[in-house]
């Protein structure tokens, strides 16, 4: 989520002005269906777990950026995915996908089309949050300006500036 205010809009974007608490009781009862589509890439997948869990949608994160249709990162796993949601939800027929958990969620570092799973909601009960810090240096992993590194211990010359988390 943003914590800005954006020069142009003159305010913060995000869930503070979002419908969703309004809007998500009216929508979760009306019988409406709603398969949303994400990557990781996105500018926000946060923002579609979070309307997944107010809506009570189908929701599929996969490891590409925003809803690329490109075939070496996802589109045809996207076409398929809407061709049985409109198949289940406009004509009736349902393959399997009205009873298959409500998320399909694929790991960030398995992008050959492996790395798959699902899961009844989100985030996981499994998961465990882990906080990273800023760090000096460059990790060498990129050639670019904005390298940086992340450590798991937060940086005494950071902290002295305000530190970031």
């Amino acid at each position: 989520m943003r914590d800005q205010i954006n020069p142009v809009l003159g305010y913060a974007p995000g869930l503070v002005d979002s419908p969703l608490p309004s809007y998500a009781a009216v929508l979760h009862g009306s019988g409406i269906r709603i398969y949303q589509f994400a990557g990781w890439a996105d500018a926000s997948p946060g923002g579609e777990i979070v309307a997944h869990r107010g809506y009570g949608t189908k929701l599929i994160i996969g490891a590409w950026p925003h809803m690329l249709m490109a075939e070496d990162q996802g589109g045809p796993l996207l076409r398929a995915e809407q061709l049985r949601w409109f198949n289940f939800t406009l004509k009736g027929i349902d393959d399997g996908i009205g009873k298959e958990p409500p998320i399909r969620y694929q790991m960030q570092n398995e992008r050959d089309g492996g790395g798959w799973h699902t899961a009844s909601q989100f985030p996981l009960p499994t998961q465990r949050m882990k906080p990273f810090h800023l760090a000096a240096g460059r990790s060498g992993s990129v050639d670019s300006v904005n390298d940086g590194i992340l450590s798991e211990k937060p940086s005494a010359s950071l902290e002295a500036d305000g530190g970031s988390t």
